[in-house]
């Protein structure tokens, strides 16, 4: 391994910070979004009060780099104007914390939780005038810190954005009844992302900045040519569109053809292309849990009809996203595919020929003591399993920056609440931090892998 690969982990605000909506912290979506899961949020694992303990943690665990979000929100508590102190300091504090430890900061700008005032104001997402807020918040975090942040991530699965409604501000209908709306803030999101990427290079020529997006592959179900074309389209749908207009400056033609055929209409402006062109990404992040096969989904009755949530899983006349049942799952569904990491880096490097960092990778559990442990030998063989694959994605010259695991504490899931861990550390109802056995695992692989084992596997 190259000893500049970053070896981290990652988390974002809203699940990890706590302290919602004080110390000068304005609302965001979140609040929309999961109003039923709102309380486990206030809380979070009150990373907020725990850095110090938990970045001491990730020394002794030998870890690299630590991705994580900062609150919009508690920066500017609306959207924009004058910023927060308390929030700034916050975040300055934890960043020299972290440069104190020698772990380099990974910056994700924005992370789901959009500011909720912007919403009230214009509609946020949906309209022009968000971009010029996004740039400004953009500008103060890079003359902020960026002597000390060399890793920028500008915003998390936006494809999760557009898909989800609520994340863009609606309260009530799902995609379909959002279409036009969530296609054009996907529209202003690229535009943003691009011009975020072109300001970082101004004011930080050696700074390193792209999206994350959420990633998987999709295998046809059968070797039909119907389920071959609709895993391309399912691929399409999901995240190529987004990946083509941020490192393409392009909507594909069979794009433009889908969003005819919806009667989606863009608003464009001639410069759109030429801003996108001006932004290319110097990498590409992904978070990557599981994959899925498609089959071809026959429109019957229901030609155009979109199900599925909170992501949509199927349109009639086009495919079906499914597990595949000849693959383990978690608890929660979601199948465990290792070779799938590799594949993912595979097809996204030979189509946009960029460095790759892994943003997010991990195992979900109900995390139980047992004799005083945590005992995640589940997790240890998912991370074990997915390292192998990505050591093989390397010594294939796949160009990448690093691996960070979802999460290094427990944080709150965005859709299971505090019932669904990831971390490598375990946080109880009075916050008190417990390694468990994947701890010592991932602290082990950091170890041996750090020197130049490049053809070395984990037995």
């Amino acid at each position: 391994m190259n000893k500049n690969f970053l070896w981290g982990a990652s988390s974002s605000s809203f699940q990890s910070e706590g302290m919602w909506k004080k110390a000068g912290q304005g609302p965001s979506v979140i609040e929309i979004e999961q109003h039923g899961n709102l309380q486990s949020f206030q809380i979070g694992v009150d990373f907020y009060h725990h850095y110090k303990n938990d970045i001491k943690l990730m020394k002794e665990a030998g870890l690299k780099a630590f991705r994580f979000s900062i609150s919009w929100s508690r920066v500017f508590p609306t959207g924009t104007g004058k910023p927060n102190a308390v929030g700034v300091n916050f975040y300055r504090n934890l960043i020299n914390e972290l440069a104190k430890a020698k772990i380099e900061p990974i910056v994700t700008i924005y992370h789901f939780d959009y500011p909720l005032a912007l919403v009230k104001k214009y509609g946020g997402w949906i309209s022009r005038k968000s971009i010029a807020d996004y740039l400004y918040y953009c500008n103060f975090l890079f003359k902020e810190f960026g002597n000390t942040v060399k890793y920028w991530v500008t915003i998390n699965e936006q494809d999760h954005i557009v898909k989800i409604p609520q994340r863009l501000g609606f309260k009530h209908g799902g995609f379909k009844e959002h279409m036009q709306d969530c296609y054009q803030a996907n529209h202003y999101m690229s535009i943003a992302s691009s011009l975020a990427i072109k300001l970082c290079h101004t004011i930080l020529p050696k700074a390193k900045i792209g999206p994350a997006v959420s990633y998987q592959p999709y295998y046809p179900a059968t070797e039909k040519t119907q389920d071959i074309e609709a895993a391309k389209t399912a691929n399409l749908l999901t995240q190529k569109y987004i990946l083509d207009l941020q490192c393409k400056a392009t909507y594909s033609k069979k794009f433009q053809n889908y969003l005819k055929e919806k009667s989606i209409h863009l608003k464009l402006k001639p410069d759109d292309f030429k801003c996108l062109k001006e932004g290319k990404p110097d990498f590409i992040g992904i978070n990557y849990y599981s994959s899925n096969i498609v089959k071809f989904l026959p429109s019957e009755s229901n030609k155009g009809e979109i199900e599925g949530k909170p992501i949509p899983k199927k349109e009639y006349g086009l495919y079906a996203i499914q597990n595949d049942p000849t693959l383990p799952t978690t608890k929660w569904g979601w199948t465990i595919d290792p070779k799938g990491l590799r594949i993912a880096l595979e097809q996204i490097y030979q189509q946009y020929h960029l460095p790759i960092l892994i943003t997010e990778n991990g195992y979900g559990d109900e995390d139980k003591f047992l004799g005083g442990n945590i005992t995640d030998s589940s997790r240890i063989k998912y991370l074990k399993d997915h390292i192998n694959e990505l050591i093989k994605a390397i010594n294939e010259n796949i160009p990448v920056m690093g691996y960070c695991i979802w999460s290094f504490t427990d944080v709150i899931s965005g859709h299971n609440g505090s019932d669904k861990r990831y971390g490598l550390i375990y946080v109880d109802k009075n916050m008190n931090r417990i390694p468990k056995q994947s701890f010592n695992f991932y602290k082990n692989i950091i170890r041996r892998l750090n020197g130049d084992v490049t053809h070395e596997h984990q037995n």
